[in-house]
Parts: structure tokens; C-alpha cells; sequence
């Protein structure tokens, strides 16, 4: 899919516009799993004690975690738009409707990036200033945001 056409398109491979937002939702889902991989550094509590202000820690990984289940609960419900549904679109109004699914994941994608990628590497940079190696983390969310651009 493109995100700057309004339409899916079809695959490379062939596959039909359902089929393509079924690719949709398993990449945008790969994108909802990066803050489990702050889990480490949340656990261990010797990094965490080195944290200049912990509370705002605490608090950052509240709002990040409130966020990311409201934006897995709203991945899934365009999911459920299209659930058990494959191939290619059966007549013009499916047609439109895969149309529409399109475009609210590219709406979610794009708000996600704007409301979640940043918390995520406001946490990060905590960690990064006590001395702890984020790069794999840094390397995920990067490689994540180029996949849904």
C-alpha cells in the first residue's frame, strides 16, 4: 500500500485489495509491540535508580502505556472492519470500503508516530543519560517508522 494514494494497492505479488489490508494491519501491529522493548530497562531497578528523576519516569511510562493500549484497542477495531476477509474486493462499494480502511490506517499510523514514537524516545533519552545502550531500541522505532512511510 501507499500511503500517499487514497487507494490499497494491489500487491505485487497479486494478492487483492483485503489481502493488502490484512499486510496493513500485521505492519502497523509490529509497530504497537516497540514499547514492550523498553521493558529491561524498566525492570532493571539499578538503571532505574540512576534516573535523575524517577517519578517523571514513572509518569512517562503511565502515559505511554495508557496510549498504547488506546492505540492497539483503535488498531484493532479497524481490523475488525475487514476481519475474515481475503482476495480482492467483490464490487465497487467493497472496493470503497477497503478504500476507507486504507485511509484510518494511514490515519493511525500517522498519529501513532506523532503521539507515541516521541514518548518513546523521551524515554529513551532518560536511559541514554545514565549510560544505558538504547540502540537497539532506537534501531526498531526507526526501522518501524520507515516501513509505514
Amino acid at each position: 500500500m501507499s500511503p500517499e494514494t487514497s487507494q490499497p494497492e494491489a500487491s505485487p505479488n497479486g494478492r487483492g485489495e483485503w489481502d493488502s489490508l490484512n499486510e496493513m494491519y500485521k505492519n502497523c501491529g509490529a509497530y504497537t509491540i516497540i514499547p514492550a522493548l523498553l521493558g529491561p530497562f524498566i525492570q532493571n531497578k539499578e538503571l532505574v535508580q540512576l534516573i535523575p528523576d524517577p517519578a517523571a519516569l514513572a509518569e512517562s511510562m503511565s502515559v505511554l502505556a495508557k496510549d498504547v493500549k488506546t492505540y492497539a484497542d483503535g488498531l484493532n477495531a479497524i481490523r475488525n472492519q475487514h476481519a475474515n476477509k481475503s482476495g480482492s474486493s467483490a464490487d465497487p462499494d467493497d472496493l470503497m470500503h477497503c478504500i476507507r480502511i486504507h485511509e484510518n490506517y494511514i490515519k493511525w499510523a500517522t498519529s501513532y508516530e506523532s503521539v507515541v514514537v516521541p514518548q518513546i524516545v523521551a524515554v529513551l533519552e532518560q536511559f541514554e543519560s545514565v549510560g544505558a545502550d538504547t540502540s537497539s531500541i532506537r534501531d526498531a522505532v526507526s526501522k518501524s517508522v520507515q516501513e509505514q512511510g
